[in-house]
């Protein structure tokens, strides 16, 4: 949300990945994004896996409209 409103208020506004992704206390920073089928139900992951790699460069259009920052899935 901070990368939206420092975009459409101009304001200035650093916005850098969080390290570590979890805090020494355990509490973690960065969280993934996921959605979930039944097990049984291979047909349904495999469409919707299928929708996502064909909306990944809308979605990516998306992510940068509203600054959101990403790390690599290495660092996750």
């Amino acid at each position: 949300l901070a990368g939206y409103f420092a975009r459409r208020d101009h304001l200035s506004v650093e916005l850098a990945p969080v390290s570590p992704a979890v805090d020494t206390s355990g509490v973690p920073f960065t969280f993934a994004i996921s959605a979930a089928v039944h097990r049984q139900d291979t047909a349904l992951l495999d469409q919707i896996d299928q929708a996502l790699a064909h909306l990944q460069p809308r979605i990516n259009v998306i992510l940068a409209h509203y600054n959101v920052p990403r790390m690599a899935k290495e660092a996750r």
